[in-house]
């Protein structure tokens, strides 16, 4: 009996000794089931990013270069400049002869007789009003306006701007409005009258072109004398 149950429990060692491996490999089996394999992209833990995806902030997130407002900074160009042309100098006066004049009989205004112009005045300086002779320059006769265009020196007498034959714009026009003035006080049926004539010449002194084309008229009007 004593050695029946020495060999049960022999045998009965046996098999647990037997069995012990293999429930050893089923264990760790199912110990190691609950962990990814080796090499897997989830061997660590996922952790989620506060960040959208990509894993960091989104590019839009950080000011933008042109977040600054429009405007702010002066701008780069430089204010254009207008620059006055330059003026040249103006161009001698050709005052063409006179091709019609009014009609007028013998002596009077339209007869033509040359005794009107700044010529005749020049050369017969006895045919000027008494009133007018008294007069020591034309600056008396058409203002203080034109005083500015002789740079401080003194502006030409009557007799001075009738004998001045220079073609430029200026000295034409007080050529020929003073014997306009002259002609105003001499002859009664002249066109103009003397108030007119100097407004006229004031209103001439505006540019070298309008003191031309002013000048012109004088001369035909002189001229109908």
């Amino acid at each position: 009996m004593a050695r029946l149950s020495v060999a049960l429990l022999l045998l009965f060692a046996m098999c647990a000794f037997i069995a012990s491996p293999a429930l050893a490999r089923r264990s760790t089996r199912r110990l190691n089931s609950g962990y990814p394999k080796k090499g897997s992209s989830d061997s660590s833990p996922s952790t989620s990013s506060p960040y959208p995806s990509g894993g960091s902030p989104s590019s839009g997130s950080s000011p933008s270069s042109g977040s600054s407002p429009s405007g702010s900074s002066p701008s780069s160009s430089t204010p254009s400049i207008t620059v006055p042309p330059v003026i040249s100098s103006p161009s001698p006066v050709t005052i063409p002869p006179v091709t019609s004049t009014p009609s007028g009989g013998y002596g009077g205004y339209g007869s033509r007789s040359g005794m009107g112009t700044s010529g005749f005045f020049g050369r017969n300086p006895a045919r000027i009003p008494k009133i007018l002779s008294l007069v020591s320059t034309i600056a008396k006769l058409f203002g203080p306006r034109l005083l500015k265009f002789f740079a401080g020196r003194k502006p030409p007498s009557i007799l001075g701007a009738l004998k001045d034959q220079s073609p430029m714009p200026l000295s034409s026009l007080a050529r020929e409005a003073t014997a306009s003035l002259i002609n105003s006080y001499a002859h009664k049926d002249f066109p103009l009258s003397t108030s007119q004539v100097v407004s006229q010449f004031n209103d001439a002194l505006e540019t070298s072109q309008t003191a031309a084309q002013q000048a012109l008229k004088f001369q035909q009007l002189n001229e109908g004398v």
